[in-house]
């Protein structure tokens, strides 16, 4: 007897269907619509946004270009059934060599299809009760990127992954007050009651982080400005793995401001963080959040060329670094810090200084893989003489296994 693929068990005809590229599982759906459900569970558990950077812009000019985002969300509309499947979505902007944005302007506005998005406008505009309902309404007439994904992220309540980059969206408090009512449903004034049940409850794992294209692109000119919304996504309570890229400046304003609403409790399933462009006296305030953090990669940077921000500094606060890693020394076992400096002179360790000692890392119980920067153990003061013996290597952690010094 023949073996057909229709003649398969269904749990079998899902380990084959995992393997199939998106292009093929679209095929599916269109023409055989025995397995139409199966692949189609596939084809939307992953969803990648992906625009910029044409290159048929300049030979086809009168094409309209739609951002994809607005396709993806009147499918959702029209068939809600569709974003359960989705587990995973990726909104990458590609900004071509030249600096130029050709879909976003500085704004962030976005061309809209003729009709437009009225099933959006149409949701939206139900919400008698909701505070923003009149500017978020009026800023999807007007094609904000951010109140469409305002609205996406309503729509999403089986979404385990998230990953954005900085440059997709701009500082919006639209976007703000949005992730608010979902994460921080305090005031039941700002809940979205279109919003499917459960929207944004079962996150595990957000990477918001500037995309790598050189360290002259990534950290002089390309500069994140949506700090206070990446900073809302901590609160998430499922939320494991988080990856931000934040402006120290920024953040020191929002905390010091009414910037974010404090989180219901601390994020006690984090357990692994990475963050970028943050510096020592700014880590105490997410490490009280994360108590049982098993995890931390830390990019330390100092820009030579812009010493006049006040939290740019040329110090190495090694005094308030360990008593940070002090707070979860019983559960963290990995430990990642790299370091990058900019600077348009050669001597770029003349200005560098380390304030305090390293020997605190010997505190860290449950340490057993370990990266860190030579200078942050030997000491700045004088980098062409012994300063100070390293501590690590006299009194390491009692169960380090890796460790790894960084030249």
């Amino acid at each position: 007897m023949e073996t057909t693929f229709l003649s398969l068990n269904e749990d079998v005809q899902r380990l084959i269907l995992q393997f199939l590229p998106a292009k093929s599982l679209s095929a599916l759906c269109l023409v055989h619509p025995t397995i139409h459900h199966l692949a189609e569970e596939f084809l939307y558990s992953e969803i990648n946004l992906v625009w910029g950077m044409r290159p048929w812009a300049e030979t086809m000019p009168n094409v309209t270009w739609i951002h994809p985002l607005i396709p993806l969300l009147r499918t959702l509309l029209c068939r809600p059934g569709l974003a359960s499947l989705i587990k995973s979505i990726s909104c990458i902007r590609k900004i071509s060599v030249s600096g130029r944005d050709e879909e976003i302007g500085r704004h962030g506005y976005l061309t809209l299809p003729d009709p437009p998005l009225d099933s959006a406008i149409a949701l939206v505009g139900t919400q008698t009760s909701l505070p923003y309902r009149d500017i978020w309404v009026e800023q999807l007439e007007a094609g904000r990127i951010d109140a469409y994904l305002g609205l996406l992220f309503t729509q999403l309540p089986h979404l385990k992954h998230l990953q954005l980059e900085p440059n997709v969206f701009m500082e919006s408090e639209l976007l703000k007050a949005v992730l608010s009512s979902l994460h921080c449903p305090s005031n039941h004034l700002l809940v979205v009651s279109f919003a499917l049940p459960g929207t944004l409850r079962n996150l595990e794992t957000v990477q918001l982080s500037k995309p790598r294209r050189g360290y002259r692109r990534n950290y002089l000119t390309i500069q994140n400005t949506n700090n206070a919304c990446d900073l809302l996504f901590s609160h998430a309570p499922s939320i494991k793995e988080l990856t931000l890229s934040l402006d120290a400046m920024e953040v020191q304003n929002i905390w010091t401001g009414a910037g974010i609403p404090a989180p219901p409790t601390s994020c006690t399933s984090l357990a692994k963080l990475e963050l970028q462009g943050l510096r020592e006296a700014h880590l105490a305030r997410l490490f009280c959040l994360s108590p049982r953090l098993q995890s931390f990669a830390w990019e330390w940077s100092w820009n030579g060329s812009a010493e006049h921000r006040p939290c740019n500094s040329p110090t190495i606060a090694l005094n308030l670094l360990i008593p940070v890693l002090h707070q979860v020394k019983d559960t963290l076992t990995e430990l990642n810090i790299h370091d990058t400096i900019i600077n348009r002179y050669e001597a770029i360790y003349e200005n560098l200084r380390t304030r305090g000692s390293s020997r605190g890392l010997a505190s860290l119980s449950a340490l057993k893989r370990m990266t860190i920067p030579f200078f942050f153990l030997t000491g700045l003061e004088n980098p062409f003489e012994e300063v100070d013996k390293m501590a690590v290597a006299s009194s390491p952690p009692p169960n380090l296994e890796v460790p790894a010094l960084r030249n």
